[in-house]
């Protein structure tokens, strides 16, 4: 695959990690603990919030790497994790504590491990 197609691929997937774990994490029922139904309803809303995060930093931090050859796995997952926390900041400022900026942190993180798996991928005959 090509080095954009891998690039835009990564980004397009990448936002469903945070969709789906914030989504699970949230209830919508009248029930306490999340569930299925609100992963699947909040999986869209999630997605395009992540999207759009992922767009205004996540490619910026993605163009300066390629330029700077800076991306390996653990720059992405270091890059995604903080992120992550820059996104929580920005959603719950001024009160973001730091049980509220984990799990953005981590789904961050994964995201950007998500993203390399799939930018290596880009140097292979088939995806």
């Amino acid at each position: 695959m090509k080095e954009s197609t891998a690039a835009t691929v990564g980004l397009l997937v990448a936002p469903a990690i945070p969709a789906l774990v914030l989504g699970a994490m949230t209830p919508v029922t009248t029930r306490e603990a999340p569930d299925l139904v609100s992963a699947v309803v909040l999986f869209p809303i999630g997605y395009a919030f992540s999207a759009l995060f992922t767009g205004l930093f996540g490619l910026p931090a993605f163009l300066l790497g390629r330029h700077l050859r800076l991306i390996r796995w653990w720059s992405a997952v270091m890059v995604g994790f903080l992120l992550g926390v820059l996104v929580v900041v920005i959603i719950g400022w001024p009160g973001v504590t730091l049980h509220e900026a984990i799990p953005y942190a981590l789904t961050g993180a994964a995201s950007g491990l998500l993203f390399w798996i799939i930018w290596e991928r880009r140097d292979a005959e088939t995806f």
